[in-house]
């Protein structure tokens, strides 16, 4: 048995003469009228009161510690993602401010004194 396939409408063709559209009009929108005052009292009942904004967080937490950005065109475009305590984090960035130079150059700089060295430090 044979499948039989309809054919897709074609976007750019002529639209039929027989498809009327004219009488088409958007829905009427029927909202109930809101009384302010009681939309009012059961935001305050709430806890929401969208005239008031909250106050910003007192101290980030270690691990929401901000760095300033750092832009460099160097030709790098492959991403090394690891996970490091905060602690590592803060002493990494504080290497390369030290250094002044960017957070590759860095790690670089570190394998090539792990490759001289090896694991010596042990």
């Amino acid at each position: 048995m044979a499948a039989t396939h309809k054919q897709r409408a074609d976007p750019f063709a002529e639209p039929d003469d027989d498809l009327n559209i004219s009488d088409f009009k958007p829905r009427e929108e029927s909202r109930k009228p809101v009384d302010l005052q009681q939309l009012d009292a059961l935001g305050k009942a709430t806890g929401f009161d969208r005239r008031v904004t909250p106050e910003p967080a007192a101290q980030p937490s270690a691990s929401a510690q901000t760095f300033k950005p750092r832009r460099y065109t160097t030709g790098r475009d492959v991403q090394l993602n690891v996970k490091v305590t905060p602690d590592s984090k803060r002493r990494f960035h504080a290497f390369a401010d030290q250094a002044q130079v960017s957070l590759s150059v860095l790690f670089e700089r570190l394998l090539d004194a792990y490759a001289r060295d090896g694991n010596r430090a042990r």
